[in-house]
């Protein structure tokens, strides 16, 4: 059996970097976590060569509200107060015993040059939310995913035109 890889997401980073997220975060900073945090396990289904990802935070959770339980396969890291996200992923890049069974995801620079350098994986904000194409003949995009429903397609578009106060 092959590795199951770790992903550790620069969790600030990544939702500045997207927009739709980071219109979110300027409304309400839980809800933007939340949405990261169930886009991880999405991501993680979707990804057959990842274990477990770890979403770090700046700050502790006391601080800046704590969030629901994340999904599962999903872990969320706040750091210490006066701790930034920053060096507790240079630390777990540091610490691993193989850094090439890592997935860096961040568009800092200096966090994705030292992840290189120690030898694991990069994945930009923008190749992380870039979904795959359905393939043909799959509306779905997985022959195993049933297409969503009208109604659930005009529930998902009423939630996010809620959220991003667009209505």
């Amino acid at each position: 059996m092959p590795i199951q890889k770790t992903a550790l997401i620069d969790g600030y980073n990544v939702i500045r970097c997207h927009a739709p997220w980071r219109s979110v975060f300027a409304k309400d900073m839980a809800r933007a976590r939340e949405l990261l945090q169930a886009y991880c396990a999405e991501w993680r289904a979707r990804r057959k060569d990842v274990g477990t990802v770890a979403v770090i935070f700046d700050g502790s959770s006391s601080v800046v509200g704590a969030s629901p339980q994340p999904p599962a396969g999903v872990t969320v890291v706040f750091t210490r107060s006066g701790e930034e996200a920053d060096c507790r992923i240079r630390g777990r890049i540091a610490s691993a015993a193989d850094p090439g069974a890592l997935i860096v995801v961040s568009n800092d620079r200096e966090i994705t040059r030292f992840a290189r350098s120690q030898g694991a994986g990069i994945l930009s904000v923008q190749e992380f939310v870039k979904r795959p194409r359905p393939s043909r003949g799959s509306a779905a995009g997985s022959p195993d995913k049933p297409p969503l429903s009208q109604q659930a397609r005009q529930d998902i578009d009423a939630e996010l035109r809620r959220v991003l106060g667009i209505e």
